[in-house]
């Protein structure tokens, strides 16, 4: 049966290369990927129709990535049949025992409509320090710091309530420090989590991050 890995994580908390990462390893993460740009110019790694999914559920309940709504509204947004036939597609273009990927950091918002259709994922939570994280909003999205550090507090609880507390989940937490820090360390302890070969192209996916 093909098995999903998932990158979760605060925007621009260094999800997009942790899932240029996978990749890099040979880990399909999508069809139909965001250009990159500016603000991520090595790649954002996200699949248009995931993205879609995620940021539709939470305009239907009344919300956005930056203005979280409440879990049982998002519940009620009618994204479980979309995220079902999402699945479904990708499933159908693996082969036995393979892996694809997908990433998007407002699925930190929506794991709990996620987490009853993947039995058998794989989940990556990307960490990053706050004042890093903090900064890059403000350039990005001129975010007050204030705003920054709440809205992170609540995407780190959403994550912890959905992955760290559900006891069957194959959890690996990434460090963006860390990774950057010794690349060729990093991705050789994402490839071995994995069980896939490391690879050069990889690494040097970090490396243009540093």
């Amino acid at each position: 049966m093909a098995r999903p890995v998932f990158v979760v994580g605060m925007h621009r908390s260094g999800t997009s290369m942790v899932a240029g990462i996978l990749a890099h390893l040979g880990i399909p993460m999508g069809h139909n990927l965001t250009a990159a740009d500016w603000s991520n110019p090595y790649g954002h790694y996200e699949d248009k129709q995931f993205t879609a999914i995620n940021r539709d559920g939470l305009r239907a309940a009344g919300g956005d990535w930056r203005h979280p709504p409440l879990p049982w509204a998002i519940s009620g947004a009618g994204m479980a049949s979309r995220a079902r036939e999402y699945i479904a597609r990708r499933e159908e273009d693996i082969g036995k025992d393979a892996y694809w990927g997908a990433k998007d950091p407002r699925m930190a918002l929506t794991l709990h409509v996620w987490l009853p259709l993947l039995g058998g994922a794989r989940w990556i939570i990307v960490r990053r320090p706050l004042n890093e994280i903090c900064a890059s909003l403000a350039k990005r999205n001129q975010m007050p710091e204030s705003e920054a550090i709440e809205l992170w507090a609540h995407y780190i609880a959403a994550i912890s309530l959905g992955l760290i507390d559900e006891s069957e989940a194959d959890v690996c937490v990434a460090h963006y420090k860390e990774i950057t820090g010794e690349p060729r360390q990093g991705v050789e302890r994402l490839a071995e989590w994995l069980g896939v070969p490391c690879t050069e192209e990889a690494i040097q996916h970090v490396r243009r991050k540093q």
